[in-house]
């Protein structure tokens, strides 16, 4: 059967699309931030992995979406640039029931897309395209360990990281990987297509996990999306993985402990793509006794409270059901019990009974009504709650 035929008018409006949604999913898209905060319970998404994005939204909340950035589209304009891409480049799965219910999206091969979008009009054999995916990860690595200018990348720099595959280069423009963004005195100066393709690129040049400590990755906030990246590749072997969880683990930095927390919790946020860690147990048991200790440091739980939310979700929420069935601190359980039924799994049965036991344990008249209030909030109609009030 043959494809269908998309215009130029078309691709253009799925290239606006494409780039929009990962600038949102990545929280880089530049508008204010209150617009965007008015959107986010419409517009939900999730990387399940390194290549697999969900986005669970309606067609009229992308068409919102759009018009905060500098090309809006029309309803009919996002649904065929969404057959677009479920049709001809099979990057979407369309998760939805039914047509006329939520809208569930699962994106997926962003790198195999450029590819298959360009195919037609430049055709790109396996070797070439080995080959290029391979300098590309050089050129990103290098620009990712520059201390400036990481993401706009000068002719003389790109030529110079090209090396003797510089021939190459040309086809990089042609499939849109580099693009010309500016001239600066006279000489020309390049980006990616987006930073998450630079990211991605360069954590697949990462053959050794040694290269995040020899280089302070793991303390520097332009390489934590590389290093997640780089531990959902699938062509990795488990043991490198693992010997990298195991050293962010048992990192002392011999003074105080304030960089022993921040690897501790980047490896509790890298559960996120690499969840069958051995050490994943460990990690977060770790993470909910500093999130819901009372003898935690501030600064500590609030980092807890972020990697919590960044962590693989379905094993912290079966650890947390362990933690508010078993603990017997009441005030850990109850702030681990609300969390757990607000944020994590909402209704969730088990923070739902803890609640309840934390209720009929304290006295104070005024604790007993936030409890409730917070009852009400995860299980609405909850006939204790009510009841008590």
């Amino acid at each position: 059967m043959a494809r269908p035929s998309y215009g130029a008018a078309t691709q253009s409006r799925s290239r606006i699309l494409f780039t929009v949604l990962l600038d949102y999913a990545n929280e880089e898209l530049e508008t204010e931030e209150s617009s965007i905060e008015v959107l986010r319970p419409q517009i939900q998404t999730h990387w399940q992995s390194e290549r697999r994005l969900i986005v669970r939204t309606k067609v009229r909340f992308l068409e919102a979406l759009t018009k905060l950035v500098y090309s809006p589209l029309s309803a009919d304009q996002i649904k065929e640039s969404l057959r677009r891409f479920e049709d001809y480049l099979g990057i979407l799965e369309d998760n939805r029931p039914n047509r006329g219910g939520s809208e569930v999206w699962h994106f997926q091969q962003f790198v195999d897309t450029i590819y298959a979008w360009k195919q037609d009009y430049f055709p790109i054999t396996p070797t070439q395209r080995q080959q290029l995916n391979y300098v590309l990860g050089q050129v990103a690595l290098r620009a990712l360990a520059q201390s400036e200018t990481r993401f706009r990348l000068p002719y003389s720099f790109v030529q110079q990281a090209f090396g003797n595959a510089i021939d190459l280069m040309p086809l990089a423009l042609q499939l849109g990987w580099l693009n010309q963004v500016s001239t600066t005195s006279g000489e020309k100066v390049y980006a990616f297509y987006h930073s998450s393709f630079q990211e991605y690129f360069a954590a697949q040049a990462i053959d050794d996990w040694h290269f995040f400590f020899e280089n302070f990755a793991i303390f520097q906030s332009h390489w934590r999306e590389v290093i997640f990246l780089w531990l959902g590749r699938t062509d990795l072997a488990i043991a490198q993985k693992e010997s990298f969880i195991q050293a962010l683990l048992n990192f002392d930095d011999r003074c105080g402990g304030f960089y022993t927390h921040r690897a501790f919790f980047l490896a509790v946020s890298g559960l996120s793509e690499f969840p069958q860690s051995q050490n994943a147990d460990q990690l977060l048991t770790g993470l909910i006794q500093h999130r819901f200790s009372s003898e935690t440091l501030a600064p500590v739980r609030e980092a807890a409270r972020i990697a919590l939310l960044q962590t693989d979700r379905q094993t912290a929420i079966a650890k947390l059901e362990q933690f508010v069935c078993s603990t017997p601190d009441v005030f850990a359980r109850w702030t681990a019990a609300y969390t757990l039924g607000k944020t994590l799994d909402y209704g969730n049965s088990h923070a739902v009974d803890a609640l309840i036991e934390v209720l009929n344990t304290i006295e104070n008249t005024m604790l007993r009504l936030n409890v409730c209030d917070q009852l009400e909030r995860i299980n609405p109609g909850n006939r204790v709650a009510f009841e008590t009030l």
